[in-house]
């Protein structure tokens, strides 16, 4: 299972006369202990994707349609176009390792903007000869602060449009501002509230005796070792179709797809999404063996 992390600090600084002065932003720090990577990632969970982005500042890139959760720590904007329909993903990230933030061309050199490393991935560099590919166009944007926490940003355009890139750059500026207010989950009108936003991953695992490693952690998962053979869960949202498929466990709780070494249960109930019809928050747990059924079965006691 793919590694997971995090990371974050929270320091007090003594002044002469002996009072402490008020804790520095916690995404300011670098995360050097197992606690301040926990603390870094119960912060950033608590942070809502779609409170980041003003609406007003997408006007120019298309119509946008209502806010739509994306993943546990994610928010999805679609953009109708006279061209067709382009995407926005708003996603909080946290992770000290590289793989939380996904793939990066060598070559790309960040930029030091409010006291973030912003890194800027463009379709035409993931292809083989730098031409421009086939299909959509995109950006992705990632805004690192030195907890190794912020949030990514990718923009999709029909195909035949321009470069995504300097209007994602914007955007992610855009963001900066209402990252330092920490918009809490709920900030957004009309949102979907889920069950699964800005909870610990890790919480029923460690409930369970799992080895539970700071640095192999990101906002919605948990990367653990349990029985003796590594693990992890991830929460997530499918479409309510999709439980209908593959087989049953005994007791009916959560589906085996048929192919597919995980189990998928589901965790509360269905909520509107007019893309993709009825969406459940969800966990997947790997493998079929006994000890991947007993955190399933765990999971789904402690969200009864």
């Amino acid at each position: 299972m793919q590694r997971l992390l995090l990371a974050v600090a929270l320091l007090v600084t003594v002044v002469a006369c002996g009072g402490p002065k008020p804790a520095a932003p916690y995404w300011s720090v670098e995360a050097t202990t197992d606690a301040q990577v926990f603390e870094v990632l119960r912060q950033a969970g608590k942070v809502e994707a779609c409170a980041l982005l003003p609406r007003a500042e997408l006007a120019d890139l298309g119509t946008p349609g209502p806010d739509r959760l994306h993943q546990t720590a994610g928010c999805r904007v679609n953009l109708q176009r006279p061209d067709g329909t382009g995407t926005l993903f708003l996603q909080v990230v946290a992770g000290v390792f590289d793989g939380a933030w996904g793939y990066v061309p060598e070559g790309n050199r960040p930029a030091t903007i409010g006291g973030a490393s912003v890194v800027t991935v463009e379709d035409r560099a993931t292809t083989r000869d730098g031409r421009v590919p086939d299909g959509e166009r995109w950006c992705r944007v990632d805004v690192k602060y030195p907890a190794s926490v912020g949030y990514q940003l990718n923009l999709r355009l029909p195909a035949g449009s321009d470069s995504p890139c300097p209007a994602a750059e914007r955007l992610a500026r855009v963001v900066m501002d209402r990252w330092v207010e920490q918009p809490p989950h709920g900030t957004t009108p009309g949102l979907p509230r889920s069950i699964v936003a800005g909870i610990d991953p890790c919480a029923v695992p460690k409930s369970l005796g799992a080895a539970i490693d700071a640095r192999e952690q990101q906002l919605g998962a948990c990367s653990f070792t349990l029985d003796g053979a590594p693990s992890g869960i991830i929460f997530d949202y499918f479409p309510e179709e999709s439980f209908a498929g593959g087989r049953r466990d005994d007791r009916g709780r959560y589906v085996l797809p048929e192919g597919y070494a995980l189990m998928k249960g589901q965790l509360g109930p269905a909520f509107a999404d007019s893309e993709n019809g009825r969406l459940a928050p969800a966990v997947i747990v790997p493998d079929d063996t006994p000890t991947s059924h007993r955190v399933m079965n765990a999971v789904l006691d402690h969200f009864a």
